[in-house]
Order: C-alpha cells, then sequence, then structure tokens
C-alpha cells in the first residue's frame, strides 16, 4: 500500500514538471530552429501546448518536447542521493517515460497534439512506436523494481 501512496503522489506532484520540460524541449528547439513561441497553455487536467510559428525545423520541434522531457529527467538520476530520495527521482523519470511514451506512442490516434502533428507532418508512424514502446516498457520496469522492493521491505 505504501508504494501506491508513494507512486500516486509522484504523478500528481510531478505532472506539471513533467509538462514543464516536456515544454521546454519544444520552446528550446523552436528558439534555436529560428522560429517565435507565441503562446505556451499548461492545463492540469489535459495536455499542454507550445503554439509556435516560424521555425525552420517545426518536425524537430516536435520531437524535441518527448526527447528533453524524458532526458532531463533521467539526468537527475546521476544526482547522489539518499535511498528514499532517489526511489522518488525514480519513480518521476518513470512516470515522465511512461507519459512521454505513450503520448507519442499512441498520441497520432488523438485528434491533436504531438504525435497527430507528426502524423500531419508525414512522420512514418513506426517511429512514433519506436520511441513511444520502449520508453513506456523502460518506465514501467523501473515502477516494477521499486514496487518489488518496497514489498521485500514490507515482508522483513
Amino acid at each position: 500500500m505504501k508504494f501506491y501512496i508513494k507512486f500516486l503522489s509522484v504523478i500528481a506532484i510531478g505532472w506539471f514538471p513533467l509538462q514543464l520540460l516536456h515544454e521546454a524541449g519544444h520552446i528550446i528547439s523552436c528558439k534555436f530552429n529560428g522560429g517565435t513561441v507565441h503562446k505556451i497553455a499548461f492545463h492540469f487536467n489535459v495536455f499542454t501546448e507550445t503554439i509556435r510559428e516560424g521555425s525552420a525545423h517545426p518536425v524537430i520541434d516536435i520531437w524535441m518536447g518527448p526527447i528533453v522531457g524524458i532526458i532531463l529527467p533521467l539526468l537527475l538520476l546521476l544526482i547522489p542521493a539518499k535511498k528514499d530520495i532517489k526511489e522518488i527521482l525514480v519513480l518521476f523519470c518513470a512516470v515522465c517515460l511512461i507519459g512521454n511514451g505513450l503520448y507519442i506512442g499512441l498520441g497520432w490516434l488523438c485528434d491533436g497534439g504531438d504525435g497527430w502533428e507528426l502524423i500531419r507532418y508525414k512522420v512514418n508512424l513506426f517511429w512514433l512506436i519506436l520511441f513511444g514502446l520502449p520508453a513506456t516498457v523502460a518506465g514501467l520496469i523501473m515502477v516494477m523494481r521499486i514496487k518489488e522492493g518496497d514489498e521485500a521491505l514490507e515482508l522483513q
């Protein structure tokens, strides 16, 4: 039970930082590619969006959202921390992997969002699934390892 409370807490508290990191990827890429960011809309109950135009490489801008949204949290794991803090960081990374993985891997099914936009730009569906599936599976593996560790501690 302790694990589920911890995991749900990380999702609830980590949802905004997850979106912030994801949108930061779009913003940074857009700026580097000569584009303009007109609006960044953060919604707590739905997906965020970055309204941009004029980028020389809009497809790269789209991809950089989920890429940065995964890589930056993974870099947090390099920070030395106590076991409890490390578990929370691992769970946050897992949430970022699962969230960005599902968002891209299945996002093409939605009317809007990065996955849909990538398909609109003629990116082959294979690439979306190739990104989304391993990211989601890696996140789930991280969650299960933490869960197994918590259950082992409860049995002692």
